[in-house]
């Protein structure tokens, strides 16, 4: 699924959807936006499958995965693959203790090498 190209936004696309369970190919490249991916996926407990692909440029310290405590490894690493630092700062990943524990050490470390705070 590729937002249109004019799309800069995904802020809160799929917040609060509780019943969510899948989402596959989502491609945030096109989101250039501040706060483009704010809370897209913030309080989503039932989400299993969620593959990205492209470039996900983070640019706030408010995108969240951590309410998605259920993903597969194989969708909290595609965000982690995913993830662009598309700022000069530092910026806070809220994966949560359950998605954190699904990275391996070395996963975590190009995420901070990246210029970011998991948490």
């Amino acid at each position: 699924i590729k937002p249109p190209k004019k799309c800069t936004t995904f802020a809160n696309c799929f917040q609060n959807c509780k019943k969510l369970t899948s989402i596959k190919g989502l491609d945030f490249s096109g989101v250039t936006a501040a706060y483009g991916i704010t809370n897209t996926f913030a309080s989503c407990p039932e989400l299993v499958d969620c593959v990205i692909s492209g470039t996900l440029k983070v640019l706030s310290s408010n995108f969240r995965i951590n309410g998605c405590s259920k993903l597969t490894r194989e969708s909290v690493v595609s965000f982690a693959n995913a993830i662009e630092n598309g700022g000069t700062g530092t910026y806070t990943l809220y994966f949560g203790p359950a998605n954190l524990a699904k990275l391996t050490e070395e996963e975590k470390t190009a995420l901070i090498a990246k210029n970011f705070v998991l948490a």
